[in-house]
């Protein structure tokens, strides 16, 4: 006989109910009412506890954990006072385990790196492309290189000009004191 989506069971000759799909929050105390043609009738209550072998079989750290915190458990208790008297230190170390360093992320690091590419036709663009810049920085170059030689030219020119204008000055200048020195 099926009594809830929960329960099975439960009759004259066997008056049991099995709960097959029961979970950690299940948890607690119980009280059947029953009604038949004899009228209400109603039972003690039953404590509810769940078993961690149930729940995981294995001998993992999961399963230790459940039988850890299943042994803590105390009925009467807020969620509350559970997550700030008991809880608190064990969330603070599951943060901790559970912090990644985002700057060690794969996708960090793909995010700075440029994929390989070994294509012939990619390496060929690569080579055209560098080939390109290294025109035109030369062409800067070349042009500025062309304008400081003009540059120094023209002032070697001037210089040299000055230079000749003021030789000329000083012996036109000794030329006049002899011939003042003479008359």
């Amino acid at each position: 006989m099926i009594v809830s989506e929960y329960a099975t069971g439960g009759n004259v000759t066997s008056p049991m109910l099995v709960f097959e799909k029961v979970k950690w929050t299940d948890e607690g105390l119980y009280r059947c009412h029953v009604k038949n043609i004899s009228g209400l009738t109603q039972t003690d209550e039953t404590i509810l506890l769940m078993n961690a072998t149930n729940m995981c079989p294995c001998r993992c750290e999961y399963r230790r954990k459940l039988e850890h915190w299943g042994s803590k458990i105390v009925p009467n208790r807020t969620r509350e006072e559970l997550l700030l008297k008991e809880l608190e230190s064990e969330l603070q170390n599951i943060k901790k385990e559970l912090k990644v360093n985002k700057t060690q992320l794969s996708s960090s690091i793909r995010r700075r790196l440029s994929a390989p590419d070994k294509r012939k036709s990619s390496k060929t663009m690569g080579l055209a492309g560098v080939a390109f810049i290294c025109i035109v920085v030369g062409l800067v170059v070349l042009v500025d290189l062309l304008s400081f030689i003009k540059f120094v030219k023209s002032t070697n020119t001037r210089w040299k000009t000055k230079k000749i204008g003021e030789k000329a000055k000083k012996k036109s200048k000794e030329k006049n004191e002899q011939n003042e020195t003479n008359i």
